[in-house]
């Protein structure tokens, strides 16, 4: 595993900030955050490192697998629900801490948890969501980061 130090070295490789206007909030974006070959790293240390969970919901009343693998990871007493699912956190990995720490210095915001979604092919997904659970509270600020493939937000 690579050290705090050389993990994240080209802070310098943020191209551009884009602001984007939305009807209920603001997106401020970060194209090319992080490098290809930085990237590229990340996301094989976290494939191969983090502890992923296949969580089931209730539709219909059947148990049906989430079509993706999901983590939670942060702060000790920052335990979160969604879609029914109780998460307590794990401790911060390394990776995921030099990441937030990353997110945090162009942001000027703590962050204190991070969901993780590990979407393995075509077949793995989310929905169109809010991110309104009541732990997050009113006007959530959240930090996404997408390594692999890109993703639209639409």
């Amino acid at each position: 595993m690579s050290s705090q130090t050389d993990l994240f070295y080209n802070i310098s490789s943020v191209s551009t900030k884009q602001i984007i206007s939305i009807d209920d909030g603001i997106i401020i974006l970060y194209e090319h955050f992080f490098d290809t070959k930085e990237s590229d790293r990340i996301l094989k240390d976290l494939t191969d490192q983090i502890d992923w969970s296949q969580e089931y919901i209730k539709m219909y009343g059947k148990l049906i697998p989430i079509p993706r693998l999901t983590a939670w990871y942060g702060d000790e007493d920052r335990s979160y629900i969604y879609s029914g699912i109780a998460m307590n956190p794990k401790a911060w990995h390394p990776i995921l801490f030099d990441i937030k720490n990353r997110i945090e210095s162009v942001c000027d915001r703590a962050f204190n948890g991070v969901l993780l979604n590990y979407y393995r092919d075509g077949n793995d997904s989310v929905s169109w969501h809010a991110d309104d659970e009541p732990e997050l509270h009113k006007n959530p600020v959240i930090g996404s980061v997408s390594f692999g493939g890109t993703i639209k937000f639409s």
